[in-house]
């Protein structure tokens, strides 16, 4: 699985005990919680080595509430 933020790509690799417990959560669209060890072996070449893995989820009103702006906001007096 590769993962992208602003910075690049980053490859996760979850080891044959961790697929076991968490592998069937990466059939999903995300986005992630990883715990794990970030491994680079060349420059420019990043590994996350997962521990545990979750998928976030969150329901309608929390998006709401965490997007919304105060009234105040954006409004000429």
């Amino acid at each position: 699985m590769t993962l992208e933020d602003w910075y690049g790509l980053c490859e996760v690799v979850l080891f044959p005990k961790t697929y076991q417990q968490y592998g069937h959560l990466t059939k999903t669209h995300g986005p992630f919680l990883i715990w794990g060890l970030v491994q680079s072996r060349l420059p420019g070449e990043v590994n996350l080595i997962v521990r545990k893995l979750e998928v976030i989820r969150l329901e309608k009103e929390e998006l709401e509430q965490k997007l919304s702006l105060p009234e105040e906001v954006g409004h000429d007096n």
